[in-house]
């Protein structure tokens, strides 16, 4: 993906220089679904169980929309010290969750890029 937002020709050698963590990988997303799902339910509360589960159902789509919305932004402005505070924890769970691809993978990578564009 870095090497099609550089504007590079897609192949193996070109996408080698580039990292495999990226500020907008679905592991990113996840990571902020998880921290405002804390903010947001740490406040909403009822004092009956089966509440507690609806509100989290009917909230799913908000933070969903919220987190999204927020990579979205963090990633336009990560020349920004406070947005690159918020795109820091899905680039170190990336590195845990990732390594280094082969050529082979790199090879279907790009053909799959090709494909979805």
């Amino acid at each position: 993906v870095h090497c099609y937002e550089a504007g590079e020709k897609l192949t193996v050698k070109n996408a080698k220089k580039y990292a495999r963590e990226h500020e907008r990988c679905g592991t990113s997303f996840l990571i902020y679904v998880v921290i405002i799902s804390i903010l947001i339910f740490s406040f909403i509360r009822a004092k009956i169980w089966f509440l507690n589960i609806l509100f989290r159902i009917l909230l799913i789509p908000a933070v969903a929309a919220v987190s999204y919305e927020l990579l979205k932004l963090s990633a336009k402005c990560k020349k920004f010290f406070l947005c690159r505070l918020m795109i820091l924890p899905g680039l170190w769970t990336q590195k845990l969750t990732t390594k280094k691809p082969t050529d082979k993978q790199l090879e279907v990578s790009i053909k799959a890029l090709k494909g979805a564009l």
